[in-house]
């Protein structure tokens, strides 16, 4: 079934997992794009996960490296490397 009580306990289950903000609204944005089609082929007279009130989005995690780690990567022989992804520090 595709209604408000349902999605309400999917969002409930979601929290319960420990996802952050911007995990949940990246499960509920397809769900609301269902809905759409839903309505649009008449299946449904309204979408029901547009009722549903989404967590704010919280901010990105940024992982920093510092001088050490990337002293570290340069020790490393090239076989050895591993690829990273550096971001600036603030």
């Amino acid at each position: 079934m595709f209604n408000v009580h349902v999605l309400t306990r999917f969002l409930h289950t979601l929290h319960a997992r420990n996802l952050r903000p911007r995990s949940i609204r990246g499960v509920f944005y397809p769900l609301r794009g269902v809905g759409d089609y839903l309505v649009k082929m008449e299946y449904l007279t309204e979408n029901p996960a547009k009722k549903i009130t989404l967590p704010k989005k919280d901010a990105a995690i940024r992982q920093t490296v510092t001088d050490a780690h990337v002293e570290l990567e340069v020790e490393f022989e090239p076989s050895t490397a591993q690829e990273v992804t550096v971001w600036p520090a603030r």
